[in-house]
């Protein structure tokens, strides 16, 4: 039944006595939980609450929700700044994909059993979605009666999922939109989602079929045409998917416990023949009953915190010849400039459960990126005939399916306390090879890999039972890595800043109290400095392999073996700081020292001007006292050799002026405000002078705005002189971009 817009706004009008009526919890979940001195989750407006049943012909017979019923409500809420809109506990029937707005959190009902890593962790909130009944002639079941999904409106933030039990409905936060971005041969979204919260959630039977199978291409006797009933899970799917601009939290969830959804497909056909992984004497391998067919509901990612860039509503490139779907690659081995989302701010995955059988259980991406105290599980015993694509049969021993437990990148990454377990297929049944995967923890240059900038790896457990290592894996030149006492379940370490193409450096890392080490390999053939491993303990006598600079001590019986690598001191600007202080963001680090030879000289710069001549290679240092004014500057190095050819280092970016809370956003486009904390007035520094269209929306913690309007041209500032004391949120927009700032008012 459908309920009349004045009825709803007159039911949000009553939310205070509804709340107190249901005792629906106000709290916020995460706060409660870590305890941060404060979160970005504080000013979603908890304590706003409309309870579900209390709203007529929300919810109907057999419990289904009404679509346009919560549609209007949830529109509702969200133009008056936002709420919470509870469903107590029982099982709530939805047949539609839910598209969430600005502002609106979906909460059910506190469960008994706090953390879900528990195995009695349930919900009593459940929303339930249809279940596919496949057939298996003609063109099958319509893939719309079922495989329904929750998303974000455009652009909508300040939005989230709490304490619900998902059945059969994937978590699909991602933008609408993608265009060129400028001067890089990538793609960016456009108006994309920030600030959501994925809490307490238990997900399964979650599954997006490929839209390249089937593949009705016709074909021959040995390649021949799919038929139209086929379907197999697309491996780009996850159970929670969230892709943005900053402020993306998956924690205390609880994801493939209890798959039941999957099924066999007896006579699936396969595009290609002949070959000994899947025939044998003309003879196809598959088991009649279809089970190595299978539509596995667990074929895909568990959690996708930014690694993904789907476009389902737009098209696309796509993954085959018939997909609707848009799949945008990343640049290899990313910066800031080149892939701005693998860089987003305040990116979080806590405390969850996660069960696969391919593909990674958490991937993720940003600059301070938490991923801490989860679970990950997998499959033993693992056998796979057919491709991950769904269409054909593998057909060389090198075959991957991605089985990884968990995959990073960004800067500033922190992964703790996380207890992992991966395991590779069989490729081709019982005597076959094992895929060539099965990563415990993997970053990596490809595929929405970045720069390695500041890592942490510590207190990690991979289970000793299953395949797995700890790998930075062919990378370049990588900075401030640590992995230490880690748990490796006798499996091995890998820090290689070497490619397959290239030989590359490696500064500042250590390697220390780990145990049940198996073989520590690291590598850096241009050199590097301030490599540290020791104190590590090995299963068995255990093996080292070193790059010539680093420094091996107190590792028990290992044998350690030295390989190329000499001491590299990177040029580096030698700052002094003004008398309002300094602090630097560096962009890329210079680094070319390692190509230098005797004949070669090094002059610097500092923008444009340089700091003096050239100056032999062996000075690779040079002092620059920084100006009391504000703003970028840019310091850079060359090289200059024996011919004459100048070669141009990658500069760093250095701020100069009392800065804090700095966010890059998509165009590099940031705002400093200085200083901060305050008693009165806020300056902001916008660079490039890009103030003349910047508006800005000032809110005190709970969201409530206190005054917004234009920034002036010349002279911008927030004037909070007659403001409480506290903390505050300053959104700035400007030509299409968006910085969020916190401040404080003393």
């Amino acid at each position: 039944m459908y309920t009349p817009k004045r009825f709803i706004a007159l039911a949000f009008l009553l939310f205070p006595f509804l709340s107190l009526f249901a005792q629906a919890p106000t709290n916020n979940p995460y706060t409660d939980r870590f305890n941060p001195e404060i979160h970005w989750t504080s000013s979603l407006r908890w304590t706003n609450v409309t309870e579900a049943s209390s709203v007529s012909g929300l919810v109907g017979a057999n419990r289904l929700v009404d679509s346009t019923a919560l549609q209007d409500l949830m529109n509702s809420i969200s133009t008056q700044g936002g709420g919470v809109i509870y469903f107590a506990a029982d099982s709530f029937k939805f047949n539609y994909d839910l598209v969430i707005p600005t502002g609106v959190v979906l909460r059910g009902a506190t469960p008994s059993t706090a953390n879900a890593t528990d195995e009695n962790y349930r919900p009593g909130t459940v929303f339930a979605f249809p279940k596919y009944h496949p057939t298996f002639t003609g063109n099958g079941t319509s893939r719309n009666t079922a495989f329904k999904e929750i998303k974000g409106k455009v652009n909508a933030h300040d939005l989230g999922l709490v304490n619900l039990d998902i059945n059969r409905a994937g978590i699909a936060i991602h933008p609408y939109a993608y265009a060129d971005a400028p001067g890089v041969n990538t793609k960016w979204p456009v108006d994309i989602n920030y600030n959501i919260l994925i809490f307490g959630v238990r997900s399964n039977n979650v599954a997006t079929p490929d839209p390249s199978v089937p593949n009705t291409t016709a074909g021959t006797a040995t390649e021949p045409a799919q038929e139209g009933w086929q379907r197999y899970v697309w491996r780009f799917s996850s159970n929670v998917g969230l892709y943005v601009s900053q402020n993306g939290v998956v924690a205390n969830c609880r994801i493939n416990d209890t798959p039941t959804d999957s099924y066999n497909q007896p006579g699936y056909v396969l595009r290609n023949f002949n070959n000994p992984n899947c025939m044998s004497g003309g003879v196809s391998k598959l088991n009649e009953d279809g089970s190595d067919a299978k539509f596995e509901v667990t074929d895909h990612l568990g959690i996708d915190l930014n690694r993904a860039k789907i476009n389902k509503e737009n098209g696309g490139a796509g993954t085959g010849p018939n997909s609707p779907y848009g799949i945008y690659g990343f640049v290899m081995y990313a910066t800031p400039t080149t892939e701005p989302q693998l860089f987003a701010p305040g990116n979080e995955v806590r405390d969850c459960r996660v069960f696969k059988t391919r593909r990674v259980g958490i991937i993720a991406a940003g600059n301070g990126l938490v991923v801490d105290n989860n679970t990950v599980r997998d499959q033993a015993n693992k056998i796979a005939f057919i491709r991950a694509n769904g269409q054909g049969c593998e057909t060389n021993n090198s075959a991957t399916h991605e089985n990884r437990g968990i995959d990073v990148s960004g800067w500033n990454v922190r992964l703790t306390r996380n207890d992992i377990e991966v395991r590779r297929h069989t490729i081709g049944g019982p005597g076959g090879y094992g895929s060539v995967d099965g990563e415990g923890v993997l970053v990596q240059e490809c595929c929405g890999g970045t720069s390695v900038r500041d890592y942490t790896f510590k207190h990690n457990k991979l289970t000793e039972a299953s395949s797995g290592y700890i790998g930075l894996w062919k990378m370049r030149t990588m900075y401030n890595v640590y992995i230490d006492s880690n748990d490796l379940g006798c499996k091995n370490i890998y820090l290689t800043a070497n490619t397959n193409g290239a030989p590359f450096q490696l500064f500042n890392s250590t390697i220390n109290n780990n145990t049940n080490v198996d073989r520590i390999i690291a590598s850096a053939d241009l050199g590097g400095a301030n490599l540290i491993i020791e104190r590590n303990s090995f299963c068995g006598n255990g093996i080292i392999n070193a790059p010539g600079f680093a420094t091996v001590n107190d590792n028990g019986n290992a044998t350690v073996t030295p390989g190329p690598g000499e001491v590299v001191v990177a040029p580096s600007a030698i700052i002094t700081s003004p008398a309002d202080g300094a602090r630097f963001f560096v962009q890329d680090i210079v680094n070319i020292t390692a190509t230098a030879t005797l004949s070669d000289s090094i002059q610097y710069f500092v923008n444009s001007s340089p700091l003096g001549p050239f100056a032999p290679a062996t000075v690779n240092s040079a002092q620059w006292t920084a100006p009391t004014e504000r703003g970028f500057y840019f310091i850079s190095a060359r090289v200059k050799n024996s011919e004459g050819v100048v070669t141009w280092s990658v500069p760093v970016r250095v701020i100069v002026g009392t800065v804090s809370n700095v966010y890059e956003i998509s165009s590099g486009y940031s705002v400093f405000v200085y200083p901060n904390p305050s008693e009165g007035v806020f300056n902001l520094y916008l660079p490039e002078n890009q103030v003349g269209d910047a508006t800005f929306r000032l809110t005190d913690i709970s969201g409530k705005q206190m005054k917004a309007g234009i920034l002036e041209l010349n002279n911008p500032k927030i004037d909070m002189s007659t403001y409480p004391q506290g903390i505050y949120q300053l959104v700035i927009q400007a030509h299409g971009k968006r910085s969020v700032v916190r401040l404080v008012k003393n």
